[in-house]
């Protein structure tokens, strides 16, 4: 089994305060607020995270299937590999 190195994480802008930010509360929110909250966690990626690709890449890899991960929500990452 191959050893997956995953200490670039420690180094992304989603952690800390707009760590919630990243993923849907737990009991839904209404599409607008979605949309708004995705787009403020996209922005981060964006703009302020050192490893965004090597999470993008993680994502996929792992199909992961909730949360922004390398500034892409669940439908931006199915529609990369074609889910």
């Amino acid at each position: 089994m191959a050893v997956v190195n995953e200490s670039w994480m420690e180094s992304g802008a989603c952690r800390g305060p707009a760590s919630n930010l990243f993923y849907a509360p737990s009991l839904g929110e209404r599409r607008e607020v979605r949309h708004e909250r995705e787009n403020k966690a996209k922005s981060i990626c964006q703009t302020q995270c050192p490893v965004r690709q090597n999470c993008l890449s993680y994502a996929i890899t792992n199909r992961e299937l909730f949360g922004i991960w390398g500034g892409l929500n669940e439908s931006e990452r199915k529609g990369l590999i074609g889910m």
